[in-house]
């Protein structure tokens, strides 16, 4: 099975935005995504403030998101 879109899901608001993309889009996508696993999975998953920590789960906990909410 090949992907054709790509999806954003807001889950504060319950909402999803979906587009197509072409195979150089998901290809940089899908590696992005796996680094981010592999950092999560290492521990070494830094916050990277900014105005999406306006829908972060751990808004609430992290010291680097108070001063972006």
């Amino acid at each position: 099975m090949k992907p054709r879109a790509l999806v954003y899901y807001y889950l504060n608001e319950g909402s999803k935005i979906s587009f197509l993309a072409d195979e150089k889009e998901k290809n940089e996508m899908k590696e992005k995504i796996i680094k981010e696993i592999e950092e999560i999975k290492n521990s070494d998953f830094e916050a990277r403030p900014g105005r999406h920590c306006a829908f972060c789960d751990f808004r609430d906990i992290c010291e680097k998101a108070q001063n972006y909410v």
